[in-house]
């Protein structure tokens, strides 16, 4: 699930300045992306819209063969100063 939430992020701004942290928390994987502040509303899109896809397409890779604790996982987008 990282490597497609990487290769998204990384298509989106169009480079790879940004890091994305795996971890549990609460029986879940929480996966947080640190951005720069100008890659912030890229990610984020107009009302989330973005975001969302990316949290829609990695539900479709785990319903596909890949679960990931029962399938619960949060995605955070985190901005981190230059």
């Amino acid at each position: 699930m990282n490597d497609l939430i990487n290769y998204l992020i990384s298509e989106l701004i169009g480079h790879s300045n940004f890091t994305v942290e795996e971890y549990e928390e609460d029986e879940a994987t929480v996966y947080s992306i640190f951005l720069n502040d100008a890659d912030y509303p890229t990610i984020i899109g107009k009302r989330g819209l973005t975001i969302k896809a990316i949290t829609s397409l990695c539900r479709i890779k785990e319903r596909a063969g890949h679960p990931l604790n029962g399938g619960r996982f949060y995605i955070k987008v985190e901005s981190r100063n230059p």
